[in-house]
Order: structure tokens, then sequence, then C-alpha cells
């Protein structure tokens, strides 16, 4: 059988600091071959890197600066940067980065949410690295930022922004992926499952965003890569396949968009 891949994750978080060997061991056993961990702020760069390091076959490693390193200020941002530099060979994308308008109030905040972005895609593009990316009601800026980069491969995570954005974005030529978590499993989000039967399976992949959006049944608890299962199980009911074509899909087009094979 396939492994199962979790596409976009957050090992490198304070949640998991005690006990990330636990955690990646039951991953492990559940089948899973592939955990991409992603950084939010600086603060996660540190374990990020360290779990590369210990499980390189099977741990990735992407760093970058979310919206949500806002409040950590322009000296940390600079820092932020200058060990991406350092780390780049370690690096298997740039991420995670994007526009969340929900949380972020005010121009002035959408300006540096930008700022951000823009920067981290320059990173990107320099370094020919994939980018993995969080839009949240923001999808017409993050067009525009698009149009202006060349980036070479794209991961919309926690793809939210409907169909006919994701299907504007591939009429454009982009070369795009859209990932699928457990809010795909929660009673309202009909609205998500209709998105996810119709976009070409070839462009989608699983994903927990480990410690957030648990999946049914595991809703409320902390998430963790082994529970991508229930995000598999899920998407081969909606797209009405057998979980086999789903684990074999979407770990290829994982392993492509970050170059393992």
């Amino acid at each position: 059988m396939t492994p199962l891949s979790d596409s976009h994750a957050h090992l490198g978080t304070r949640d998991f600091q005690s006990d990330y060997h636990q955690v990646i061991e039951r991953a492990k056993q559940a089948g899973v071959g592939l955990i991409a961990n992603c950084t939010d702020t600086l603060d996660d760069f540190d374990l990020t890197l360290k779990i590369k390091r210990e499980y390189p076959d099977l741990c990735l490693c992407c760093l970058g600066l979310h919206p949500d390193s806002i409040p950590q200020g322009e000296a940390a941002f600079r820092e932020g940067l200058a060990r991406m530099e350092a780390d780049v060979d370690l690096m298997d994308a740039v991420g995670e980065v994007g526009l969340d308008y929900h949380y972020g109030v005010g121009e002035e905040n959408h300006r540096i949410q930008r700022y951000i972005l823009e920067t981290m895609c320059d990173f990107a593009s320099d370094h020919h690295l994939p980018i993995v990316i969080h839009c949240r009601e923001a999808g017409e800026d993050l067009l525009r930022i698009l149009e202006s980069k060349k980036l070479e491969k794209i991961y919309l995570h926690c793809y939210e922004e409907g169909l006919e954005f994701a299907e504007n974005l591939l009429a454009r030529g982009y070369d795009c992926i859209f990932g699928f978590n457990g809010i795909i499993t929660f009673k309202n989000a009909e609205s998500l499952r209709q998105t996810a039967a119709k976009l070409p399976l070839e462009r989608i992949v699983t994903e927990t965003d480990s410690p957030c959006l648990a999946p049914v049944p595991f809703r409320g608890r902390r998430n963790e890569p082994a529970y991508v299962s229930q995000v598999a199980e899920k998407l081969a009911q909606i797209r009405g396949v057998d979980i086999e074509e789903i684990r074999r899909l979407t770990m290829a087009s994982a392993r492509r968009f970050y170059g393992r094979g």
C-alpha cells in the first residue's frame, strides 16, 4: 500500500517540543511516509530544522514567515531572512507564508502582510524553491502578487478560496497544488467538499496542519500527522475512488512538489 503524505504540518512548534519523537513514531505506524513541516514565525525555526536533521528521509523542512510573525517586528523579520539564507540547503520549500485578512485587520496590517509575502516570493524565486502559501479572504491581492513574481511551484495550503479561484490559477498556467485537511470532515464544510470533489485529483494533496484542525473523530484534540489517514479516507469518499488511489496520487503530487521524485 502506498504511504500516506502529510504535506503540511507544524511539528516545529512548542506544542510538540516535548514529544515529537513519539508523534513521528505514531505517524510511521499509521503508514505516513512524508511529513512536510512548515514554520509560521522565527520561533519555529530551530525545532523544524532539528527534526529535518534527525529524520531526513521522512520529515521535510519549509522555512518562512507568515502574517503571524508581524508582532515579532522588523528585527525578527530580518533575522528570519538571514536564517533562511544560512539554512537554505536544508529547505525543501519556502513556507508557510501568505495573506490572512480574516485575522489581520486594517490597511497598515495588510500592507505589511503583502510586503512579507513579496519578500518570501523573491526568496523562493532566487533559490528556485517551491512556495507554500496560506490565503484567507485575500484572493485578489494574492493574485496580484503572484502575477508580479516568477514562482516555479505553488502550494495553496488549507485551501478555502473556492473552485473558481483555483481554476483561475490553473488557467493562468501556474503550477499549483491545493491542500485539504481535517476541515473537509467537519459537518459545516459542504462547500469545501464540493471544491475537493471537482478539482483535478492530481492537483490535490492531503495535510493535517498539525497541531490545528484535527479531523473528525479527533476534533478538539491536538492534531498530529497520524490523523492524515482520516483526511485521505474522506477524500476517497468525496471522489468515489479507492483509498489507494488517493494515497498514490496525493503522495506523487507531494513528492513532485517538494522535489522528492
